[in-house]
């Protein structure tokens, strides 16, 4: 896909309009009939050879010349307008080494998907899908999901970036590159999951679940539709983030998490003024690029908007997010 040569079909009958198209390296795919293989686009000045019949009888065309015709770029190229965090985890306008990012602009992808498990590689997610790669810095990203319209790419950037500089994003559209656009990237950058369903009111709550697995952490009947109570203290609830840093033992980014790994950064999750015990900081198992943490809930009074605070390392959490907890 990636030129388009313009070149001009010439009918024996006015009355008769054929038309054609140039498509991959060479192939002419007419509304007509192929009667054989097409030469290459070098070759096709001052040809004397049949190349195309249609109608019943056939009417033969002949391509006279390509001389005078002029090339250019088979698709537009991208254009990417922004970068950000994954949105649901913060949306920050700054990335880090191993978190998840969302591009957005025009032209980046031919059509709309999610990854499927035939597009993994083993336990590596793909860094290409329907063509469409990325990439940060000159490291290939993995790729989640592509979509044409409105234009999105989310893609998880590989940990060989650097930090506290910026960084080029480019994505390849089927050879059709775009303009690099340049995105801060940090040491650190953490973001809880806490998408934009679980606001209410002003107020945005952490998405956390219960030890069912099943049933958020939220006032009651906070959300139509979904299972939700205050936690209660002492028990275990579960987190989930992007941008929390390396693990042990190693997981390379693109990777499925193993069953069980440890954040190799401190970390500190606090309900107010009231520090949590956590008994799980790593990846989530199963998982691309997805931290998973279980936290014990502390002994606090009863309130439905309870700050959620966390620091990872030295560096304060950017979001502003609240927990339901009541005995």
């Amino acid at each position: 896909m990636g030129n388009l040569t313009e070149f001009l079909i010439e009918s024996d009958d006015p009355s008769v309009r054929a038309v054609g198209n140039l498509q991959a390296i060479g192939d002419l795919i007419p509304t007509a009939v192929l009667p054989q293989t097409l030469p290459p686009i070098s070759a096709w000045n001052n040809l004397t050879t049949d190349y195309i019949q249609y109608g019943n009888p056939a009417v033969t065309d002949y391509i006279d010349t390509v001389g005078a015709c002029t090339a250019g770029t088979g698709a537009a190229a991208p254009t990417i307008t922004n970068v950000i965090s994954a949105g649901a985890f913060g949306g920050f306008n700054a990335i880090t080494p191993g978190t998840w990012i969302e591009i957005y602009g025009t032209g980046l992808a031919p059509d709309t998907r999610q990854w499927a498990t035939s597009d993994f590689n083993g336990q590596i997610a793909p860094t290409s899908l329907d063509g469409v790669q990325v990439t940060v810095n000159g490291g290939n990203a993995f790729l989640s999901y592509i979509s044409s319209n409105p234009g999105q790419i989310n893609a998880q950037v590989p940990y060989t970036i650097p930090f506290n500089q910026k960084v080029q994003v480019i994505v390849n559209n089927n050879g059709a590159l775009s303009a690099p656009y340049n995105v801060t990237s940090n040491g650190i950058q953490p973001g809880l999951l806490a998408p934009a369903t679980f606001k209410i009111g002003a107020n945005q709550y952490v998405t956390a679940l219960l030890p069912d697995g099943a049933t958020y952490v939220l006032p009651a009947g906070a959300i139509p539709g979904v299972a939700s109570r205050p936690a209660k203290p002492n028990e275990t609830i579960t987190l989930y983030g992007i941008g929390f840093g390396l693990v042990s033992p190693p997981t390379a980014a693109g990777e499925i998490a193993p069953g069980s790994t440890r954040t190799l950064l401190p970390l500190q999750i606090s309900f107010d003024q009231a520090p949590a015990e956590i008994t799980y900081a790593g990846l989530a198992p199963g998982f691309v690029g997805l931290y998973q943490f279980d936290v014990v809930v502390p002994s606090i009074p009863d309130n439905d908007l309870v700050p959620l605070k966390l620091t990872l390392d030295t560096v304060a959490g950017a979001q502003t997010l609240y927990i339901a907890v009541h005995q």
